[in-house]
């Protein structure tokens, strides 16, 4: 089926889910904004924009001031503004198929535009307030009553948004595969930064998020953004980097070794590497991500109880005392969307009526639930040698081993990510046949 076909199933699929929700409401339409430009401070330019992730989720455009107009049972509206403007380009309509799925009206001018937006009745806005007030429009900025289903609905996706997400993971598997070569040659962050960029197309709408590009010791910080421009001697790369296609993303990690790194910590890295692989194919219908949390805390805790840099205790014990967590400090992964952590994991119905489970291990886990088919997300345990965590344990002697431990900084640590979708039967994993680990 084409791309178009999907599209209008998608959209058709997204009316149907929300029209209860409105009809049940105290509305008579929702409103949703494409999103406006932030300036950054005191300054005369704006920051790149990121289009509101909810229309994003229902309209592929890419530009600032649009809305989508949506009323039960009816075909969604889309506000389309293209001003006449010589500083910046707003383009017309091009007739793609996707404009099929909407009535749609152009605009020239805001006041116009949000005047017809007025016209529908009562009506919930889902955007930032700072724009609805700047149209003076008095709708419902964010009432709960339609964001809390809109979010949970979030959660299945569609045909169409997976094959969005398959391009999305494409493109960055050209630029893993490139940088991996780069590294092995010895190049620098920043230019496997730049060559991951330029092969991915990295303009504005097609990034989701700042590539972590980290050699050596700079992979044990979670989120390293600098890419250093001086050589160092190439031992270990942590790549966590995707791409976005019509708004959905990839998210994805690999950790490649050079043939200088210890056996320890090469044993390391093929141990995870394993671990989790079978914590995507356990992520399935029915399994419980918290579990799965737990389980991945378990193989980490095994895997460093084996390697003699935890001492003296079981993987239990290990455990409970939390001596894991200087070494895994994060849960295992996020949902997976038009956002790159998507939003309605902590929601188990459309209102958010039922009580997430509890941790005390993982007390802000916000994605606890049962896996239902549809969910797309990330399944990403790590294993850091940290300053700022171990010196939290530093005094502890009888339980680490110190001098195998500041001997593993230098490689920083191992992260492996891959995006996961949970099917009627078993899961699919969308990123690993495009990027094996290691490449």
């Amino acid at each position: 089926m084409s791309l178009d076909s999907l599209y209008h199933q998608h959209v058709k699929t997204l009316a149907e889910r929300v029209a209860p929700f409105i009809e049940e409401s105290s509305f008579d339409s929702v409103v949703i904004s494409s999103g406006i430009a932030k300036r950054f401070f005191q300054d005369d330019c704006d920051a790149p924009l990121r289009i509101n992730p909810h229309f994003a989720h229902w309209c592929p455009i890419y530009g600032p001031h649009h809305l989508i107009i949506l009323k039960a049972g009816e075909t969604p509206m889309l506000l389309y503004y293209h001003p006449s403007d010589y500083w910046e380009e707003f383009a017309p309509l091009s007739g793609e198929g996707w404009e099929q799925s909407f009535d749609i009206e152009s605009f020239s001018e805001l006041k116009a535009m949000w005047k017809r937006a007025s016209e529908f009745g009562n009506t919930a806005f889902i955007g930032e307030k700072k724009e609805a007030d700047l149209h003076k429009s008095g709708f419902s900025v964010n009432p709960e009553e339609i964001v809390l289903p809109f979010n949970w609905g979030r959660k299945f996706k569609t045909d169409y948004e997976i094959a969005c997400t398959r391009v999305a993971v494409d493109r960055a598997a050209a630029g893993h595969k490139k940088a991996e070569q780069l590294f092995h040659q010895g190049a620098t962050e920043r230019e496997i930064y730049w060559a991951y960029s330029q092969i991915t197309e990295a303009v504005p709408k097609n990034v989701g998020y700042e590539p972590i590009i980290a050699l050596n010791e700079k992979g044990s910080i979670l989120h390293y953004r600098d890419t250093r421009e001086n050589k160092v001697d190439n031992k270990v790369l942590l790549l966590d980097a995707g791409n976005r296609y019509r708004h959905y993303n990839s998210d994805i990690t690999r950790t490649i070794l050079a043939d200088s790194v210890s056996d320890t910590f090469r044993t390391i890295h093929n141990r995870l590497d394993k671990a989790q692989q079978e914590l995507c194919v356990e992520a399935k219908v029915g399994a419980s991500y918290l579990s799965l949390n737990m389980r991945a805390v378990e193989e980490v805790g095994k895997i460093l109880i084996d390697a003699g840099i935890i001492k003296g205790n079981s993987v239990e014990q290990a455990i409970e005392k939390k001596l894991v967590k200087h070494f895994f400090p994060h849960s295992l992964g996020h949902l997976l969307g038009v956002q790159v952590h998507d939003v309605g994991a902590e929601l188990l119905d459309p209102m958010g009526k039922t009580t997430l489970p509890k941790s005390g291990y993982f007390p802000n886990l916000r994605f606890s639930g049962v896996l239902e088919e549809g969910y797309l997300l990330t399944v990403e345990p790590g294993i850091y040698f940290n300053p700022v965590l171990l010196e939290q344990a530093r005094s502890n002697t009888n339980e680490f081993d110190w001098p195998l431990i500041d001997g593993l900084m230098q490689y920083g640590g191992v992260r492996i990510e891959d995006n996961v979708l949970i099917t009627s039967g078993e899961s699919e994993n969308l990123s690993r046949p495009h990027i094996p680990q290691p490449l």
